[in-house]
């Protein structure tokens, strides 16, 4: 990324900072002049004070979301240029830019699940990729074996619990599903089963927190069949 455009990017966050004081300091002095004035300057000044306050919103709302498309659409163009390639671009330039400015570029403000996601197609289009989610499978037992050697004090947990999550990713993406989706969809079952499970201990007369996990579990289960055969 060169420093002009760098240059540019602080130029307008600095532009959009002073529009936004701008901005405050005049619903300030509306403000101002509307408590300490009569009534008809009041009904003048909310012809002043409305479109201040709808401005102010308008600003951070377009901000944020031009932000965002921009992002989308550099992450786009991205990986429409790596795809066609360009005729005059050798081998070796073709992989550098792969490395440095094609999976580098996924922005880290991505939620995780998508950026590991999007780094994992990226890496595709050189090859470096499973053929399908079958031969990728193993990879997360064996992330899940290295997860448990370093709960044994071999290694770092978090590392290696950051490694299957990756792999479990990269499985779900080659099955053609987004994980970000399917993790919403089994935390609002996990949520529905639990509230399940809490209405049928409470048709037994007994509180959640009362029950020991053996207990609870066996809620969980007469939770999950009731959701099934419904």
């Amino acid at each position: 990324m060169s420093m002009s455009y760098l240059n540019h990017e602080e130029k307008s966050y600095n532009s959009f900072l002073y529009l936004i004081k701008g901005k405050c300091l005049g619903l300030f002095l509306d403000i101002y002049m509307i408590t300490t004035h009569d009534k008809l300057q009041v009904r003048e000044l909310q012809y002043e004070l409305i479109p201040n306050l709808m401005s102010i919103f308008y600003i951070f709302v377009r901000n944020n979301f031009i932000r965002f498309l921009w992002d989308n659409y550099k992450d786009n163009e991205i990986d429409t240029n790596n795809e066609e390639g360009s005729d005059d671009e050798d081998e070796d330039s073709k992989n550098q830019k792969t490395k440095k400015e094609v999976l580098c570029a996924v922005p880290k403000r991505f939620p995780a699940l998508m950026r590991s996601s999007k780094v994992q197609n990226r890496a595709r289009k050189v090859g470096f990729d499973w053929n399908d989610a079958e031969e990728a499978l193993p990879k997360v037992y064996e992330e899940l074996d290295e997860l448990k050697a370093a709960m044994r004090g071999d290694g770092s947990i978090a590392e290696e619990a950051g490694d299957l999550l990756f792999a479990i990713v990269n499985v779900v993406r080659l099955l053609g599903f987004d994980s970000e989706q399917l993790l919403h969809d089994a935390t609002d079952k996990f949520i529905a089963r639990f509230g399940r499970m809490e209405e049928l201990a409470a048709q037994d007369g007994f509180q959640l927190d009362k029950l020991t996990l053996k207990e609870q579990d066996r809620y969980w289960e007469k939770a999950k069949k009731s959701q099934i055969s419904e």
